[in-house]
Parts: C-alpha cells; structure tokens; sequence
C-alpha cells in the first residue's frame, strides 16, 4: 500500500513539472514573439541608435525656374561641423583650429567640445565647402563634416516676395519655397558608423550612407525679363513719388497666370535682413494678396460691367453731372467739383465721373449689385497660391443704404486686395470667364512631371458682347487720358485711379 502511494506522488509530481516547464516553454514563446514580432521594429532602432552614430545629410531643395526655364534658386552643398568630445584627443588644437576656421569664440568652442557627457556638439552650420575642406585636412580627431545644403538665388533683390526664403535648416519661410516646401525639400539622407558605449567610433567598424534625395523642380508663371521691368519702373515709382511702399501686378488675362509680381521696398534673398524681424515680415508680404485698400476710379469698370449685362444702361444714355449728387439727404461729390456737364456713357467712363456710377449703381439695385459682386469673387479670397490671402470687406447687404450703394458704385465704402481687383477685371475683358490666379505652372522630379496647376474656371460671368464693350471703352478711355500709351501691334486699354490717402 505504501508503495503504490509513492508511485502515485510521483506521477504527480512528474505532471507538475512537466506543466511547470510548459508553461515556461510557452511564456518564453510568447516572450519572443512579443520581441521579435510586435516590438522587432522599435528594439531594433533603439539597439542601432545605442551602437552606431548619426549625421544627418540635408537633402538639397528642388530647383525653382520661370516659365522660361530661366533658373530662379538653386541649391548647393554645404557643411555642418560637429564634435565629438570623447574622441577629442586635443581639445586646445580643436577650439583653436574651429574658431580660427569658423570665426567663433576660442572659449565657447572649447567649452562645447569639454563636456564628455555629450555624445555630439554642433558647432556651425552651412559652412563653405572651401572652409570645411581646411578643417577636413587638419585631421581633427572627433572633428566630423555633415553635407547641407544652402539656398542661392540667381537675381538676389529681384522676387522677393514671390520666391521667398529658407531658414538655416534649409525650411522655406516665405513665398513659394514656404507655400510648395512639401515638395522642394526632399528627404534626408543619413551617415552611420559603429561606436562602443561610450559613443566613440570602432576602428575598422563599418559605414553605412543613404543618401538624399532631391526635391521637386518648381516652374513658375513668372516671366523673369517682365519681372525685371517691373522692377524697376517700381524702384524708379518709389524715388520720384517718395512712397513708402509700392506695388505692381502683370496677369495674363486669359489665363491669369501671373508674369510678374513684385512690392518695394524690398531685400536681397542671398542676403536676409533676420535682426530686424518687423521689417523682414513686412517685406515678405505679397501685398497685393494679402493687404485690403477701397479701389476708388479703377472699380468702375465692375460698375459698369454689371450694367451693362442686366441692360440698365447703353452707350446711348447720357448723364449730366453738376458736380455731386444728393442721395438720401447726403451730398457726394464727383472728383471734378465743377461737374462734367452733359456726356455720354463712353465720355463718362472716360472722364471717370462719379455722378455716372453712383446712377449706375442705384439702377442696379442692392440685390443686383451684390449678385455681381458675388460673381466677380468679391468678398472671397481668389484662391492665389501664396500665403495669407485675404478676403476682403463687403458691408452686410441687409444694412446698404442707397447712400452707401451709390459710393460703392465709383469704388468706395468697399475694400479690397489689388488680385482680387485684377482677377476681376481680367474676367471681364477675357469674354467673362473668372480664372484662379496662380504662380505655380508645374512640378517635376527628374523631369517627369509630377503636378500641374489645378485651374478652377467659372465661365459666362458677363457675355462675350459686354465684354467686347467694355473693351472698346477702356481703350476709348485710355487713349483719351494716358499717355505714352501706343504700343505697336496692340490695343491698350486701362483705367484711370488715385489711392485714397
């Protein structure tokens, strides 16, 4: 009896151990299946972060040319200098040799490259390839050169606005290296090599290199060559009128792609003025989009359009201005204050008399008015492709009076940006197909084309008649008023305006 109860204990004692190291056997599977399957990917970084050591390669930005094909910027190679400082065997020769190469302080290179409990010190960034090449050939234990890339612009002063720039790490700020940075910048590339514990490189380890690959090519809409003599006529505006600021537009009207866009003052791109963070943001702007103003005489042409397309109006009416009008008590006057006297609808456009448009307008009515507005993209942002456009400012139709209808009718008591004005009119002479104006055409990588500007159109905004009349009356207008304005093989037209001061 005694040994069959032995016999039986063992057994069981045999099935626990058994089940004990299945369990185990089981936990350890787990165990593994939890490290080499769901945390594989995460052990494996931290290991390789643990024993290898990285310098990043900044991959260069796309190239950004006109439609031309002209080359706008461009980058090129430069260096980051970085520092070890548990393999400096030399700390006084490597602050010395930095600072004297790199034109820093002796003493605050020799503090970064002290501190061992650092595994990697920066120590300058986009250094010229002629000045990283010196320090590569001192031989500089712990001394190690990265690839950068920095930002050149071909014309320096010349875009400002519209290029923008990059930071020292080599992010777009400004203008369309900000607005397409998603596709200029590319993807880094790295360089690794092993190191022991202590963060110092094992002799005769291997290196591993990915590199980077380049961004997208931007071609712009901009035309360089009417872009410069935009320029200058701006720079040459800016001396002889004492202005603060001035700027100017040219758009393909049938297109509206943009060909030339430009505010003064404005500063070098390979030269960024960053210790004056006012002025350099104020400069940036691309005021034309961004910044409102009430369009006075020039928004005439709106007036008029919308007149004509609802037939409140022929070039058979005539208009008599004494000098003002009187609307709901109040007396607005014409720019001329001795008035016009009696004149045609094409006289009265040419005279830009103000008594003409208010009439306009209150034949229109509030409701008509704004339906065009509307339709011209007043109050809307045009959906310009640079950054911070605005939408400008339409009073509430439900609280217009026909005294601030009226105003609304030369161009007052409503505000606006210069694009939105532009793309109007554009437009209106274009047959009255409303474009989106934009200033990127295309983008490609390694000359396949990767995207083209998506073109939203609204068409039969006035008809093809209206427009062809408007166009008749602007050139009647401007060969009446300007001057210096026949060019050979052409019709020109225009609208004359003053900015309310």
């Amino acid at each position: 009896m005694q040994k069959a109860f032995t016999l039986f204990s063992l057994k069981k004692r045999i099935l626990a151990v058994l089940l004990v190291i299945s369990f185990i056997f089981c936990s350890l599977m787990v165990r593994l299946f939890v490290i080499q399957i769901i945390k594989g990917k995460t052990l494996q970084e931290r290991a390789t972060d643990q024993w290898t050591r990285d310098l990043a390669i900044v991959a260069p930005r796309g190239t950004i040319y006109d439609k031309t094909g002209s080359t706008l910027s461009v980058s090129y190679t430069t260096y980051n200098i970085y520092v070890r400082a548990r393999e400096v065997t030399e700390q006084s020769k490597v602050a010395y040799v930095l600072s004297n190469y790199l034109d820093l302080d002796f003493k605050d290179v020799y503090e970064k490259i002290s501190k061992k409990n650092i595994s990697e010190v920066l120590i300058k960034m986009q250094v010229d390839g002629e000045i990283a090449e010196k320090i590569y050939n001192e031989n500089l234990d712990g001394v190690y050169l990265a690839e950068n890339a920095n930002r050149y612009y071909t014309y320096g002063n010349l875009l400002t606005q519209i290029l923008g720039f990059t930071s020292i790490d080599n992010v777009g700020q400004t203008g369309v290296e900000a607005y397409y940075n998603d596709y200029l910048k590319g993807e880094d590339g790295y360089s690794y090599v092993q190191s022991d514990l202590q963060g110092k490189e094992i002799g005769g380890a291997l290196r591993y290199y990915i590199p980077a690959t380049k961004g997208d090519d931007l071609k712009l809409t901009i035309d360089s060559k009417i872009q410069l003599i935009v320029e200058q006529v701006l720079e040459q505006i800016m001396t002889e009128q004492k202005a603060k600021s001035v700027s100017g537009i040219i758009l393909n009207a049938k297109t509206s792609e943009i060909l030339a866009l430009s505010t003064k003052p404005s500063f070098d791109l390979n030269n960024v003025p960053r210790d004056n963070l006012s002025e350099l943001f104020e400069q940036s702007k691309v005021k034309p989009a961004t910044d409102i103003y009430e369009p006075g005489s020039t928004f005439k042409i709106l007036t008029l359009a919308a007149a004509l397309e609802e037939g409140v109006v022929s070039l058979n009416d005539r208009f008599y201005c004494p000098g003002y009008r009187i609307i709901d008590g109040v007396k607005i006057k014409c720019w001329k204050t001795i008035g016009h006297g009696s004149q045609t609808l094409t006289e009265a456009f040419a005279n830009s008399c103000n008594c003409c448009f208010m009439d306009l307008a209150l034949r229109l009515g509030v409701d008509k008015f704004y339906e065009y507005m509307q339709k011209f993209g007043l109050g809307s942002k045009t959906g310009i492709d640079v950054a911070g456009e605005q939408s400008g400012l339409l009073m509430d139709k439900s609280s217009v009076k026909n005294v601030d209808l009226a105003r609304m009718g030369f161009g007052h008591a409503i505000a606006l940006t210069p694009i939105q004005l532009l793309t109007a009119v554009a437009s209106i002479v274009n047959g009255g197909n409303y474009n989106t104006p934009h200033i990127l055409d295309s983008i490609y990588n390694d000359n396949q084309l990767v995207k083209e500007f998506s073109q939203s159109t609204k068409q039969g905004l006035i008809s093809k008649e209206t427009s062809q009349i408007i166009n008749q009356l602007l050139e009647f207008a401007e060969n009446k008023t300007g001057k210096y304005t026949f060019v050979e093989g052409y019709n020109v037209g225009g609208k004359t305006g003053v900015f309310p001061f």
